[in-house]
This record gives C-alpha cells, structure tokens and sequence, in this order.
C-alpha cells in the first residue's frame, strides 16, 4: 500500500510505503495525528490507525518531532562595525560642539570611519555618521572662530 503525507497548509509528499512510514515513525519524523492519503481508495485516515506504522517501537506524541517543512532560516543584514562607530562619533561631536578640543577630534573620526564603513558596504549609517561628523565639525570649528575674532573685538572694546 502506497500513502502521501498531507500537510496542514495542503501539501502533500509521496508515495511513501508502510515501511518508509513505520521508518518515519520511529525516528519521529511521523506523528500519530499526521493524515495520510491511501493512494488506492483515497481515503484520508490519520497514521495511528494505518496497521504496522507504529506496531514496532515507541511512539512519538511530541510535537517538536514533527518535521517543519517550511522553516526558513532568516537572515540578518551582516554588522557594519565602522559604520557605527562612524554615527556614534559623528553624534558625540555634534552633541561636544562646545568643548572644541574633544568635538574636532570627534568630527574627524566619524569622517574616517565613515568613509572606511561606506568602502565595505554602501550603509545608511555611514552616510549619517559623515554627515554627522562634518557638522560636529563646521559647528566647532566656526564656535572656535567666533571665540578667536569674537574674542579680539571684545577685548579691545571701551564703553563710551
């Protein structure tokens, strides 16, 4: 007797034999619930009732056993160190613009890094991360110039 496993989503796979299915069986790739069709009568009858599936060994009632035909393995995006590191930079320069001596050397890395991100993958976070950077720069580098010609005017200001 020939039989084809159907599947919950309506899939079926076979023709399988008794044997193959009493095979199934023991290594728990078959569970008594799992419906099958008789390709002769088509019949669909669940496998605990089909004679000598589960007549040798034990059988198997956990569903964890049951195979998962339509599992696909999900793939992340692979993790562009650089680039991070680039928009961390970049963000920590911005947010330091007032402490120039720590904001410069900030803004210079997030550039870096960001180009060095964007050599190995085209990422949004290495173009933000350069952005960022180049900002965090222009914004304490022109603090710096307001304070140096700022500063000049005001120390040779006299009240009248």
């Amino acid at each position: 007797m020939e039989f084809l496993v159907l599947f919950p989503d309506g899939r079926s796979f076979g023709p399988a034999s008794v044997e193959t299915l009493s095979e199934w069986a023991r290594e728990g790739r078959l569970l008594p619930n799992t419906m099958l069709e008789n390709l002769a009568t088509r019949q669909r009858v669940p496998a605990s009732s089909v004679t000598g599936i589960f007549a040798a060994g034990p059988t198997y009632t956990n569903e964890a056993a049951y195979p998962r035909y339509n599992w696909q393995p999900t793939y992340s995006q692979p993790m562009n160190g650089m680039a991070i590191a680039s928009l961390v930079l970049g963000i920590l320069s911005l947010c330091s613009f007032c402490v120039w001596f720590a904001a410069v050397p900030l803004g210079l890395l997030a550039v870096i890094f960001g180009f060095m991100g964007k050599k190995d993958s085209s990422t949004g976070l290495a173009t933000a991360g350069i952005v960022c950077g180049f900002l965090g720069l222009l914004v304490s580098v022109g603090l710096i110039l307001l304070v140096v010609l700022g500063g000049s005017s005001i120390a040779n200001w006299k009240p009248t």
